[in-house]
C-alpha cells in the first residue's frame, strides 16, 4: 500500500478476513495441529482431521426421522461423533452410528428428547460426558464390548431407561453416569471395572438388582444414594472401601451381605442417630466390620452344572443364606438364554430363577440352565452372477427385532434396520459374499446368514494410444491399449494389424515392427479386449519413409 493511503471500506473488510486467516493458520501451525475448516456434506458439517484421511461430524443438519449416519462424508472415514453435534435435536427418532466411529464426544447426543432407540457400534471406545444425557425416551442400551471408557453424567435423566448391558472391557466409568435413570431396574457390573464412581446410580429409583463382581476394590460416595427400591445387597470380599453416603437413604435395603473387611464410612448410610438406615450385616467369619455390628453365619456351597453353548457364572461359589445369588449367563456365539430352563436346586428339586437372580437358601444349590439357538435369516441375490457392479443383497427379519448387521468378504461390521443392502460404490470384477446377522430381544446376535454373487466385468470400449500416430519404415513402435468398463474388467488385449502386404507385424506387449520395404502408407492396428472379443480398438498409423543420408563436404 503507498504511503498514505487509506483503506477503503471494502478493502478493509478483505483485508481482515485475510489477516484473521493467516493467525488463525499460523496459531494452528504453532500447536503442531492442521488448519481446521469446517466442510459441509448430506446432512452434516464436519472437520477434517490431522491425518486428512478421516473426519469428525460437528453437526447434524437434516429433518430428523430414522437416521443412519455415514461412514465416509466426501471420501473421509468417519472416526468421531463431535462435542455437541447432535444437541437438543428433538426431531430424531433413531440413530444408527456406523463402525467407523471410535470417539463419542461431549454432550453429541445430549438432550435429543425423542429417541427411542440408539445403536452404538462395537468400534466405539470412548462416551464421553454427557453424551447421551437427557434422552427422555431411551428404553434399552447395549454398550458394546469396545467400550472401555464412559464419561461423567453420560446417561443421567434417562427416565425411561429400563435395561442396560454394559461393555465387559469397561475401565473407566465417570461420576454420575447413570444417575436419575428412573426405570432402571437392574445393573450387573463387568469385571474389568475396579471402582463404582460417586452417584453413578444416585436417585434411580426402581434400582433393586446390583451385582458387583470381585474386580471392585472401591464404592465410592453416593453411588446408590436414594434407591428406595434396593433391599438386599451383596459386598465381594475384593471391597475394600465403602464412601460417604454411597447407600445413604436407601430406605428398603434391609439386608447387607459382606464377605470381606471392608472400610465403612461412618456415613454410608446416612447421619449416625439422626436418619441412618444401617441395615442388617451378615458376614462368613466376622462380628464386627468398621464399627458395625455383622451376625456371623454359615455359607454354602454353589454348584453351576455344565452346559451347552454356553456358560453359567454366578457371583459368588458360596453363599450365605438370604443372599442375592446372581447368575450370568454368556451364550455362544448364535444362542442365547432360554429363561424356562435357568433353575437352581437345593435338593428339594428343580426351582425356577425369576430373572438372573436368586436368594440363596440354609442349604448347597446347584444351578442349572440351558441356551437356545437364535434363528438364522436367509440372505438372497437376483443372480449368482451379475454384470451389476452395486449388485443388491436381501433378507428376512428371522428373530423380528429389526436390527442386523453385516459385512461384505469378512469385512467390519456394519450396523442396519434396513432388509438390503447395495454397495455405494461399484465393485471390481471377482465373487462377494454377504454375511447378515440379527439382534435378539436380548442382545445376542444369530449366526450368520450369506449369499455370495459374482460380479462380471463388462466392456463398452477399447482405447489405443501411442507417442506417435507415424511409424519411419525399417523401425518399431509401441502402442498401449486400454480397456473401459464397469468392475474392472481385465486389461488384457489381443493385438493385431492389417493393411501391410510386405509383413508388418505387431506383439502381444503392443510393439509394431515395420519392414524397410513396406509399401503401404497407412497400416491399422486393432486391440482386441480378452474379456470381451466384440470390443475392438482400432488406430491408424501412417509410414513414413526413411529420410536420405545426410552428406558432408
Amino acid at each position: 500500500m503507498f504511503k498514505n493511503e487509506k483503506i477503503r471500506p471494502t478493502n478493509k473488510k478483505v483485508y481482515l478476513w485475510v489477516l484473521t486467516l493467516f493467525l488463525g493458520v499460523l496459531i494452528s501451525m504453532a500447536g503442531g495441529g492442521t488448519p481446521v475448516f469446517a466442510e459441509t456434506s448430506e446432512d452434516y458439517t464436519y472437520t477434517i482431521n490431522g491425518d486428512l484421511q478421516t473426519c469428525t461430524i460437528t453437526k447434524y443438519n437434516g429433518a430428523g426421522g430414522v437416521v443412519s449416519i455415514p461412514s465416509t462424508l466426501d471420501g473421509h472415514t468417519v472416526t468421531a461423533i463431535g462435542n455437541s453435534a447432535f444437541k437438543d435435536v428433538i426431531t430424531v427418532t433413531e440413530v444408527t452410528i456406523p463402525n467407523s466411529v471410535i470417539t463419542i464426544g461431549n454432550e453429541a447426543f445430549k438432550g435429543m428428547t425423542n429417541v427411542t432407540h440408539i445403536s452404538i457400534p462395537n468400534s466405539v471406545t470412548t462416551l464421553g460426558n454427557y453424551a447421551f444425557m437427557l434422552e427422555e425416551n431411551l428404553t434399552n442400551l447395549t454398550i458394546p464390548n469396545s467400550v472401555t471408557s464412559i464419561g461423567n453424567q453420560a446417561f443421567s435423566n434417562c427416565y425411561k431407561l429400563e435395561t442396560l448391558s454394559l461393555s465387559n472391557r469397561l475401565s473407566t466409568l465417570g461420576s454420575a453416569a447413570f444417575t436419575n435413570c428412573r426405570k432402571l431396574k437392574s445393573i450387573v457390573f463387568p469385571s474389568s471395572l475396579t471402582y463404582i464412581p460417586d452417584s453413578s446410580f444416585m436417585d434411580c429409583s426402581v434400582l433393586e438388582n446390583i451385582y458387583i463382581p470381585e474386580s471392585v476394590t472401591v464404592i465410592q460416595g453416593w453411588a446408590f444414594h436414594r434407591a428406595p427400591a434396593l433391599k438386599t445387597l451383596t459386598i465381594p470380599k475384593s471391597v475394600q472401601t465403602i464412601g460417604s453416603a454411597a447407600l445413604y437413604d436407601c430406605k428398603s435395603l434391609t439386608t447387607l451381605y459382606i464377605d470381606g473387611n471392608p472400610t465403612i464410612d461412618v456415613g454410608a448410610f446416612g447421619t449416625i442417630g439422626v436418619n441412618a438406615n444401617v441395615p442388617t450385616i451378615y458376614s462368613p467369619t466376622l462380628t464386627t466390620i468398621s464399627g458395625y455390628t455383622a451376625i456371623s453365619t454359615a455359607s454354602y456351597n454353589i454348584i453351576v452344572n455344565t452346559v451347552s453353548n454356553g456358560t453359567i457364572v454366578p457371583s459368588a461359589l458360596t453363599g450365605m443364606p438370604g443372599e442375592i445369588i446372581h447368575v450370568k449367563l454368556n451364550p455362544n456365539q448364535g444362542y442365547s438364554p432360554d429363561p424356562a430352563q435357568l433353575t437352581y436346586n437345593d435338593g428339594s428339586g428343580p426351582i425356577l430363577i425369576n430373572g438372573t437372580s436368586f436368594t440363596m437358601p440354609s442349604k448347597e444349590v446347584t444351578i442349572n440352565g440351558g441356551f437356545v439357538q437364535i434363528p438364522v435369516l436367509t440372505v438372497t441375490t437376483p443372480l449368482p452372477n451379475t454384470t451389476d457392479p452395486t449388485p443388491t443383497w436381501s433378507w428376512n427379519d428371522s428373530t423380528g427385532e429389526s436390527y442386523f448387521r453385516y459385512n461384505l468378504n469378512g469385512g467390519p461390521w456394519q450396523y442396519t434396520s434396513a432388509l438390503e443392502y447395495t454397495p455405494t460404490s461399484e465393485l471390481n470384477q471377482g465373487a462377494y459374499t454377504l454375511s447378515v446377522q440379527a439382534m435378539n430381544n436380548k442382545g445376542d446376535w444369530s449366526d450368520s446368514g450369506s449369499a455370495m454373487t459374482t460380479v462380471l466385468p463388462t466392456v463398452t470400449q477399447v482405447n489405443i494410444t501411442s507417442m506417435s500416430a507415424s511409424v519411419q519404415k525399417g523401425s518399431s513402435l509401441s502402442l498401449n491399449a486400454a480397456v473401459i468398463g464397469t468392475a474392472g474388467p481385465a486389461q488384457t488385449v489381443t493385438w493385431s494389424v492389417t493393411g501391410s502386404v510386405s509383413g508388418a507385424q505387431i506383439s502381444q506387449n503392443g510393439l509394431l515392427q515395420v519392414p524397410a520395404n513396406e509399401t503401404m502408407n497407412t497400416l491399422t492396428v486393432n486391440a482386441t479386449s480378452t474379456v470381451d472379443p466384440t470390443k475392438v480398438g482400432t488406430l491408424t498409423i501412417t509410414v513414413t519413409e526413411i529420410p536420405p543420408p545426410t552428406l558432408y563436404l
